[in-house]
């Protein structure tokens, strides 16, 4: 057993019976343990989240009130429900209905991008941004006079992009007129630092113009991204997804942060394409992570990222850098079909079981940088490109040690 296994092992034993493990080690051996476990990134099985404290229940009468006094930020206005309890359950249908009219009815009253500001909020029940936002024909002209120029101007490259994803419809690609597509449209910004959604969160098919800010955030139930856009820069850097997180067919048209981010469940990535740069640095992956048929523009950061589960990136293009230095692999990754354009740095990188390049191709100037790279000998096999199993990486001289490049 190596020394991490062993720390952990002793870790998970002074866990169950904390005070007995203290009355053995003494006060300053368990200080001294704990920072280890801290420096080795050791942490606990996830328990419930923590109660927010502090949490005013929002109340008709206060959701009135708020709604009257937009909160005046850097980048525009949002609807101040910050460090509220928003009870969206079924068993309160009466105030769900009212919350959804009023808080829609205000957005779409507003002649500037206004957003939504729940930082540091509790919401029970499902969370459903299709009853808040704006309801648009993803082609036609009918909010043209309700938008400003810079959001016209992203809605038509939104549209640029449907047509170019065929998948979306085959006819989209013909003669006849293009089927009627809508989204939800968020001008402003969604703020959801710190806050705790206890139900499913719905935030499919919806382009949200402003900033998104979901850092922090804690989603107990399943998280629903699908389909939509991010014309500004999105930040879920430390969100906790405690259920499956789907990000299928989503469009980053800006940088995307998802540093330190934790998904306790399945993570669907699938067929998105990431625009900008996309930063997963130290991001947790505890069940199969899928992100196959992704399109990315920009560097790819997974950095120092754990992999507990199968890592999928089939068929994957990847236009600038791909980071994957320091990232432990669990089980089974494959990058079977992938393309890449620039270097792929799997500088101590830790793999535990089969790594698969098959059929991956790379661009010239493009290589593998295995220096350092850890794997298990009874275990780990690493497949190579142009479906062979025993197929040269292209490394760089010097750059990897030779086995890899052979094996």
């Amino acid at each position: 057993m190596g020394v991490r296994q062993n720390v952990e092992a002793r870790l998970g034993r002074q866990l169950k019976q904390p005070w007995a493990g203290l009355r053995r080690l003494g006060w300053v051996g368990a200080v001294a343990l704990l920072v280890l476990a801290i420096a080795l990134g050791w942490m606990p099985p996830a328990q419930a989240a923590a109660p927010l404290q502090d949490q005013q229940p929002l109340t008709l009468e206060l959701l009135q009130q708020r709604l009257k006094k937009p909160l005046i930020l850097d980048d525009g206005a949002a609807i101040d429900l910050r460090n509220v309890a928003i009870d969206l359950r079924p068993e309160n249908i009466a105030f769900r209905d009212q919350f959804y009219r009023l808080v829609q009815a205000t957005l779409q009253r507003s002649p500037t991008p206004l957003g939504l500001d729940l930082s540091n909020s509790l919401i029970q029940g499902k969370l459903d941004i299709a009853q808040l936002g704006l309801q648009a024909p993803v082609f036609g002209d009918e909010l043209s006079d309700l938008l400003t120029e810079d959001e016209r101007n992203q809605l038509k490259r939104d549209r640029r992009r449907i047509t170019q994803l065929s998948q979306l419809s085959r006819s989209l690609l013909t003669q006849d007129p293009p089927p009627v597509l809508k989204l939800t449209l968020l001008r402003g910004p969604l703020l959801l630092a710190q806050a705790r959604i206890e139900g499913v969160a719905d935030f499919s098919n919806t382009f949200f113009l402003g900033k998104v800010d979901i850092a922090g955030a804690d989603f107990s139930q399943e998280a629903d991204w699908s389909d939509a856009r991010f014309g500004q820069p999105a930040s879920f850097a430390d969100a906790r997804f405690r259920q499956e997180a789907r990000f299928r067919s989503v469009i980053f048209f800006e940088r995307a942060t998802f540093g330190r981010s934790r998904f306790l469940s399945t993570a669907t990535f699938q067929s998105s394409e990431f625009q900008g740069a996309a930063n997963f640095n130290r991001a947790t992956f505890q069940q199969t992570a899928n992100f196959s048929r992704v399109r990315w523009q920009g560097n790819a950061n997974f950095a120092q990222t754990h992999w507990e589960a199968a890592a999928i990136f089939n068929q994957s293009q990847f236009a600038q850098s791909l980071f994957l230095s320091d990232a432990v692999f669990d089980q089974a990754a494959t990058f079977r079909e992938v393309q890449f354009g620039q270097p792929v740095n799997l500088r101590g990188a830790v793999i535990q079981a089969q790594t698969d390049f098959g059929d991956a191709s790379f661009a010239p100037g493009a290589y593998l940088n295995v220096a350092g790279l850890q794997f298990n000998p009874d275990r780990a096999k690493i497949l190579g490109v142009q479906g062979r199993s025993a197929g040269p990486f292209p490394c760089p001289p010097c750059k990897a040690t030779k086995p890899f490049c052979e094996t």
